[in-house]
């Protein structure tokens, strides 16, 4: 699902849409926001098919749901569907069966004796759909044209939007991921309209002033990902490759959705270059518009907000976002609600891609810096945990923060291997058509880096932990360029695998380094090939972390006096919080003089002599303080 704009989620409808009275009824309820039982329940649905007549005019629907199905376990079947729908009768191999409808849950009792073999359930319904959920979702009935301005519309729009699990407000189903099965949608409508669903349209029939549209989806599909539209649309069709793409428009939009759309192909492509071919290439992808504040994933054709089509082509993020999801999310689905980051940050790490692929890499460094520090400059530590995210929806976290994860991920193990990873996970067959955790994504990234990435995912999967980075940074002369010194030490008691990019600027250009640790403090050392100007720590902001200048430096040191000095030698003064302080005096050529412990009252007198009591020839000088790594520089002449 793509949030609301660009990196906002859709609240609520008050919150987000174009207009207040969009969102319910006057007068009607939000329906329970409870998740429904995620348990096997007994028994594996194999196919939907979903019937249903839609009243515009009283906003109602009339439908019969055929559920076939295996069963498990010898117990009663236990379907989802709102207490607001009424079940008028239901089937059990076409034959009368005991049922009870309460609350949220419709209870079928199991004939006896059990039986074996497929098993089809016929639930005949009726009802006036409600808001449904923390989005209030659910079946919109609205006007494809209404505004405040304009509040008749333009003709009707009627669409579903059912994540996480808002299907069961429509339809009775089995509402939870983790059972996909395959799926046909019927529906009757005027000739003067259009019913868009999943998969491929298999069969449109005449009947008087009315046409019924079927649809059947034959890959396994989620309930969540299960789509009705119905509009005047304008359609059109094209090829991207050896995939059909459609395109369903409200007509006000034809003119805008063509400039806005028309990226669709290339951004195929370059999914299908990183994570195998587009998975649903048997049946099409489509876009269908929705007046709507967001917009969704609907297996095999997108739902697209008017907001997307403003005809300027600046929406392309949004229709990257849900065409990533036909991977991740539709083909590869969570197994459970918790793992949805798996769906929400891939997509959102897609849009990075994009922009990198079209605007290079300082935008996509750009990008990721909006969608982190600076649109959560808390950097996710007040939002709860990735893989546990409280609410499912709406949450950033599970987007931004997921995104991240990513993007840390390319960063330590390197481009080829990141990339390498995209396309074993997306094309498993172990997983395609199926579902996956995040188990199973770590296990494909490990494979991909050849080596345990537990240090470098567990913190940013399983904790609200940020870094929290210190700095310290030495150089001085040595007979080959520049002596380097750089301590970076975590402030923070989860501790991180961390890759700290160093840019170096001076006589020999930009030089970079990576500094990789998982302690409490890693000290590196190397040398630059000439003089050195500056010495940056991620310039470019590629590591979500604080960094410290807001912490107290364990050891501070003044300015030595007199300077230069002669034979009566130096004076240094400091403060330090650390104990066993020692200190060592290095010439211009980076060689040691001599080291030696300091006294704790704060203050030593060095006497400009070697180890062996010889006075130092003139020239200039560094004496560095260890552990703390402070370094000051001091000249002596004679």
């Amino acid at each position: 699902m793509r949030p609301f704009l660009t990196i906002l989620i859709l609240l609520s409808c008050s919150a987000f849409a174009t207009e207040p009275f969009y969102c319910k009824k006057p007068g009607s309820a939000l329906l329970s926001t409870t998740a429904p039982d995620t348990t096997s329940r007994g028994f594996d649905v194999t196919h939907y098919t979903i019937d249903i007549n839609v009243d515009i005019e009283n906003r109602s629907i009339t439908g019969r749901v055929t559920t076939t199905l295996e069963l498990l376990e010898n117990n009663s079947l236990l379907f989802d569907l709102v207490s607001s729908m009424t079940v008028d009768s239901l089937k059990w191999n076409d034959s009368p069966v005991a049922w009870h409808h309460t609350g949220d849950s419709l209870i079928v009792d199991q004939p006896v004796p059990f039986q074996t073999g497929p098993i089809t359930i016929d639930t005949w319904y009726n009802g006036e759909p409600q808001p449904h959920g923390e989005l209030g979702a659910g079946m919109y009935f609205r006007k494809n044209g209404e505004t405040q301005a304009n509040p008749d519309g333009d003709g009707p729009a009627i669409f579903t939007i059912s994540e996480p699990w808002t299907a069961h407000s429509w339809w009775p189903c089995k509402d939870h991921p983790s059972d996909k099965a395959t799926m046909t949608m019927s529906s009757t409508v005027a000739d003067t309209l259009v019913l868009v669903s999943n998969g491929l349209l298999i069969e449109e029939t005449q009947i008087g002033d009315q046409i019924k549209f079927t649809w059947h989806e034959d890959y396994p599909i989620s309930t969540y990902l299960v789509a009705l539209n119905i509009s005047n649309y304008v359609e059109w069709d094209e090829m991207c490759g050896s995939v059909p793409l459609n395109y369903h428009i409200y007509p006000y939009h034809a003119e805008n959705a063509v400039i806005d759309l028309a990226p669709t192909c290339d951004m195929m492509n370059l999914l299908s270059d990183m994570c195998g071919p587009y998975p649903f290439a048997e049946e099409r992808y489509g876009q269908v518009e929705v007046h709507w504040g967001g917009a969704m994933e609907h297996q095999t054709i997108s739902s697209m907000g008017g907001w997307t089509l403003p005809g300027t082509g600046i929406r392309q993020k949004v229709i990257i976002h849900e065409l990533a999801h036909q991977w991740f999310g539709d083909l590869l689905t969570p197994w459970n609600w918790p793992d949805i980051w798996l769906n929400e940050g891939f997509a959102r790490y897609m849009e990075a891609i994009w922009v990198e692929e079209t605007q290079g890499r300082q935008a996509y460094l750009d990008y990721m810096n909006y969608i982190g520090r600076r649109s959560h400059e808390d950097l996710f530590t007040t939002m709860g945990i990735l893989t546990d995210p409280d609410p499912i929806l709406p949450n950033l976290l599970i987007y931004d923060k997921g995104a991240w994860l990513l993007h840390t991920l390319r960063c330590a193990i390197g481009d080829d291997r990141f990339f390498a990873f995209l396309n074993s996970y997306a094309t498993d067959p172990t997983y395609a058509y199926g579902h996956v955790t995040t188990a199973d994504f770590i296990s494909h990234a490990e494979a991909a880096a050849n080596r345990d990435l537990g240090a470098l995912l567990i913190p940013w999967l399983y904790t609200d932990a940020a870094p929290v980075l210190l700095v310290t940074k030495n150089s001085w002369p040595s007979t080959s360029g520049t002596r380097i010194e750089l301590s970076i030490s975590q402030n923070q008691s989860q501790l991180f695998e961390l890759h700290i990019p160093v840019y170096e600027y001076g006589s020999a250009g930009e030089l970079s380094h990576t500094i990789t640790f998982s302690s409490s403090t890693t000290t590196d050392r190397w040398t630059y090939p000439g003089v050195l100007d500056s010495l940056v720590v991620d310039p470019y902001k590629e590591v979500l972390a604080f960094w410290g200048d807001e912490f107290e430096p364990e050891l501070t040191m003044q300015l030595p006096s007199p300077n230069p000095s002669g034979i009566e030698g130096v004076d240094f003064s400091y403060e330090t919080t650390l104990s066993d302080v020692t200190a060592s005096v290095y010439d211009s050529r980076g060689r040691l003089i001599r080291n030696f412990e300091l006294p704790d009252t704060g203050r030593f007198h060095f006497n400009n002599r070697d180890s062996a009591n010889k006075p130092l020839p003139a020239g200039r000088y560094w004496i560095r303080i260890e552990p703390a790594l402070a370094t000051q520089s001091f000249t002596v002449i004679r």
